[in-house]
């Protein structure tokens, strides 16, 4: 069972993944307007990827992982060597149990 201050900073972690959560969706809506497939696009939905997979959503995770490396690899190329840091990600979030 875990003790009241445990119990708190769990809740204070979780209020704080879904404020970052609500302030990333707000930014990548920005984006969306006009910079859909830029850095900083990639960088929002691989953020989104990280809380969502904090949460246990690992689904959500995947499918922003995904998008963002499409637009990596459409600004940098397959042989970037930041690529594979991104497709590491993607084999984290695959490895999760479910």
């Amino acid at each position: 069972m875990p003790t009241n201050t445990s119990y708190t900073k769990n809740l204070d972690h979780l209020f704080i993944l879904a404020e970052l959560k609500t302030w990333i969706t707000e930014q990548i809506s920005m984006l969306m307007e006009t910079q859909f497939e830029s850095i900083e696009m990639g960088n929002c939905l691989a953020k989104l990827a990280c809380v969502s997979a904090l949460q246990g959503n690992y689904q959500a995770a995947l499918d922003n992982y995904q998008q963002a490396l499409q637009i990596w690899l459409k600004t940098y190329g397959e042989k970037h060597e930041s690529i594979a840091g991104y497709y590491s990600d993607i084999a984290n979030i695959l490895s999760e149990p479910r």
